[in-house]
């Protein structure tokens, strides 16, 4: 069984990501996605968002609009507050 990792807290995923961005640059080191996966999950992750979750955030979603034809990076999805 896979383990896995802590949820970091904000503060940690900002440290995490600014060192990475000092070690390979703001670009990192690959395509979009490795960028997305090493530098952007983990700030999202950190405030609450579930990315394994297609209930919650969808990644690259096909949108048609009036403007573009392009995919979405990341669709958040938000369900009325019942509280």
């Amino acid at each position: 069984m896979a383990r896995r990792k802590k949820i970091p807290t904000l503060p940690e995923a900002v440290e995490l990501v600014s060192r990475r961005m000092q070690e390979d640059g703001p670009g990192g080191r690959g395509c979009e996605m490795q960028v997305r996966y090493s530098l952007i999950d983990p700030i999202l992750r950190a405030l609450g968002w579930d990315l394994d979750d297609p209930n919650c955030v969808q990644v690259e979603l096909n949108v048609k609009d009036t403007v573009t034809n392009k995919r979405r990076d990341y669709t958040f999805c938000i369900s009325e507050y019942s509280g």
